[in-house]
């Protein structure tokens, strides 16, 4: 069973700050070199980044594992880890202060880029989860060419590199997942993923309780079933931005919630929208897992969370992060490097911030 399950998801859920400022701003450097001059930034040799961005995020103790789609040269789906070494394993990142985001601790860095596709053909990732030291990966291609898949890969906080664990590739035919969910059911010893293509929610059970032997390929679908109001928000042109990120977080009763976070615009951050962060609950009608789940909306559970000084951006990379039984953290990047140039191709930063709160006394970093 993978610790820690969460005491209370909504009061987690619900201290989560609505913003911070500036002093608990978060970076990362690229001073090794890992992503090349202009690949994810948002220049004009770059196509000013269109097709090309971080997707997902999580946090595996002092690392940041960031799913992003290479559009050119190469179309390739890749996984960034970053390197917090000089934060605690732990604790909030941002307790104390950073010391200055723009110029990161020696410590604080990319240090690997893995392509998740090494043929290019799936060269568009989605939203990802860890749980249990696993990481689950959507990819696909846009063109509809190639089926998507969802990897998995080991990260561990006691592996620096994730290795894939190839043996459990899940094949989607049918869909182009833009995002992926996993957790631990309580009543039957096993996990769960969800995958959320803008329009289907699927879930697939594993085939036992060790999370490393796979998923069962059948799947229940919610294609029929009527998610609540405003799960699909749909709309033309840049309006409806739909999710991009799709946490699942269980509590000590065996509750499953679904986080979820997206910009009302679809093409933010170029066009500014708000960013927001849902919260659902997932049911079995009857408790029986071989039912159609049922995706339940929560009072008060959307809320409007502030980025300034394009820190982050919920049209891209985002995700949640459960410390302990106590605490959800929420983390969200933006969708390109920041601060590179033609003079410094081993220069840049990644810009994040941190929705936190202490530990022991609950108290908002604000």
């Amino acid at each position: 069973m993978p610790l820690p399950l969460v005491r209370d998801v909504l009061s987690s859920y619900r201290r989560i700050p609505d913003r911070v400022t500036k002093a608990r701003y978060l970076g990362a450097s690229n001073t090794l070199g890992m992503v090349s001059y202009p690949r994810y930034t948002s220049q004009f040799k770059n196509d000013f980044g269109l097709g090309e961005h971080f997707q997902g995020l999580q946090r595996v103790g002092r690392r940041l594992l960031i799913s992003a789609t290479q559009k050119r040269p190469i179309p390739r789906s890749q996984l960034i880890v970053v390197e917090m070494g000089s934060r605690d394993e732990c604790d909030a990142w941002a307790i104390p202060s950073y010391p200055d985001h723009k110029r990161p601790q020696p410590n604080d860095k990319i240090t690997h880029v893995i392509d998740v596709d090494r043929e290019g053909n799936r060269w568009h990732a989605g939203g990802i989860q860890v749980i249990d030291g696993v990481l689950a990966i959507p990819i696909y291609d846009t063109d509809g060419a190639f089926t998507s898949e969802i990897r998995f890969f080991e990260v561990g906080r006691d592996r620096r590199r994730p290795r894939e664990l190839r043996h459990i590739r899940l094949k989607k035919p049918d869909m182009d997942p833009k995002a992926v969910g996993m957790t631990y059911l309580k009543a039957l010893d096993r996990y769960v993923l969800t995958i959320w293509d803008d329009k289907v929610l699927d879930f697939h059970l594993s085939k036992d309780a060790d999370l490393r032997n796979g998923f069962a390929e059948l799947e229940h679908r919610l294609r029929e079933a009527r998610l609540p109001d405003g799960f699909f928000p749909g709309g033309i042109l840049l309006w409806g931005g739909t999710y991009q990120c799709i946490n699942l977080v269980t509590d000590e009763r065996g509750t499953v919630y679904l986080l979820a976070t997206r910009n009302t615009k679809k093409a933010s951050p170029t066009f500014k929208g708000d960013n927001l962060l849902d919260i659902y609950e997932v049911r079995w009608p009857g408790g029986d897992f071989t039912a159609r789940p049922e995706v339940v909306s929560i009072p008060d559970g959307s809320r409007v969370i502030e980025c300034k000084d394009k820190q982050c951006n919920f049209g891209g990379a985002a995700g949640v992060y459960v410390a302990d039984r106590d605490h959800v953290y929420l983390y969200a990047a933006w969708h390109w490097l920041r601060d590179t140039d033609r003079w410094q191709p081993y220069g840049g930063r990644v810009s994040f911030n941190e929705y936190a709160y202490r530990f022991g006394g609950g108290t908002v970093l604000s």
